[in-house]
């Protein structure tokens, strides 16, 4: 597992094959081996309870799992670790 620090941009409340799922739209950035690093924005899937008191605008840490797509390195959230500038989850 990877710890992920970003700038929470968006929460939003869905509903996917009939459950319920919350998704976040987090930025951040991922260096380069020369230069300044890239932002990147990413939409991640957490059950409800999870992202329950979150707010868009603030920092947070996701626990994130990599796994391999194609020939890129992808992004999982299995939880949030902590939340800055709104309530902890």
């Amino acid at each position: 597992m990877l710890i992920l620090e970003g700038k929470l941009r968006r929460v939003t409340e869905l509903e996917i094959k009939g459950e319920k799922r919350s998704k976040l739209t987090v930025e951040y950035e991922v260096p380069r081996y020369e230069g300044d690093a890239d932002l990147k924005l990413q939409d991640f899937f957490l059950e409800p309870q999870d992202a329950k008191g979150l707010q868009a605008g603030g920092l947070v840490t996701l626990l994130v799992r990599a796994y391999v797509s194609g020939k890129d390195v992808a992004l999982t959230a299995v939880g949030v670790r902590t939340s800055q500038g709104g309530k902890a989850a």
